[in-house]
């Protein structure tokens, strides 16, 4: 399962079955933070921040 939060703590996005698929084709440029289970008691709760900058022409 994966969450995105913008940084008021408004989660944009979440997916129960994640996939490695989210590109943040729908945030705007900024720093977002995430919590990621992969359903693996080894692994726990992954939490962390993605930064996403557009690159212009």
């Amino acid at each position: 399962k994966l969450q995105v939060f913008n940084r008021w703590g408004k989660l944009i996005f979440e997916d129960a079955n994640y996939h490695n698929d989210w590109n943040g084709d729908d945030a705007k440029e900024g720093t977002y933070f995430y919590i990621l289970d992969i359903n693996d008691p080894t692994q726990g709760i992954l939490k962390g921040t993605v930064t996403l900058i557009r690159g212009g022409k």
